[in-house]
């Protein structure tokens, strides 16, 4: 059973994740001051932490695990903090995903499920997406991408090895809905975002497939 310290000034936040984390054991630390203080972080599998504490805020808790060489354990952020600009600060500290309480507990139990199993992770090269977030990064920057960009992106990775046109794209992902010149907008817009990446997406002239492709040794 996987063991997680759940780090979080509010009791019924722990209770909530008690109850919907059941396959867990959960151990709880309300004061994310004391965290300097523990001594076996080693037995724990992974950290659920509250981003709006009054000692230490989330950001000051990750970053500490960081410092102290925990980098390598996932850790996931519960908070009913939607704020884009704080997300992308975690996804730049390495955080796996961001579950708020308005999640059910199925959906919650998903997400750390697929996230610890290594599902919804995506690298190519020096890119990195995770399902959980509208963000991608390229050499360690963050990368804020609409929902639109980041569903073309994440199908277009997801089926590189077929010959996609745009008219299967448009069929695919939205059915029809999206004109030509929408995508088209997308599409530019997308490859901007990626051009500090060791690959990028291409269009071929002649046929219309679209690729990802290596560009960079």
């Amino acid at each position: 059973m996987h063991k997680a310290l759940v780090i979080d000034d509010r009791k019924d936040s722990f209770d909530f994740l008690s109850s919907a984390l059941k396959n867990y054991n959960l151990t709880w630390l309300s004061d994310s001051s004391k965290i300097a203080i523990i001594q076996d972080f080693e037995i724990f599998d992974f950290f659920i932490i509250d981003y709006d504490m009054p000692t230490m805020n989330g950001i000051e808790v990750i970053e500490f695990l960081n410092k102290i060489d925990y980098k390598n354990r996932p850790r996931f952020i519960f908070s009913a903090n939607s704020q884009q600009y704080i997300k992308e600060k975690f996804l730049e500290l390495g955080v796996l995903d961001y579950l708020s309480p308005t999640m059910s507990p199925k959906e919650i139990n998903m997400r750390l499920n697929n996230l610890l199993n290594g599902v919804g992770v995506i690298q190519i090269g020096s890119l990195t997406t995770f399902d959980s977030f509208n963000t991608i990064k390229i050499n360690n920057t963050v990368i804020s991408l609409t929902k639109n960009e980041r569903d073309l992106l994440e199908f277009i990775i997801k089926n590189s090895e077929k010959n996609l046109s745009t008219a299967l794209i448009l069929d695919k992902l939205w059915h029809g809905k999206m004109n030509l010149k929408t995508f088209n907008a997308h599409f530019s817009n997308l490859r901007k975002k990626l051009e500090g990446w060791d690959h990028n997406i291409f269009r071929q002239k002649n046929t219309g497939t679209i690729k990802v492709l290596r560009w960079k040794n």
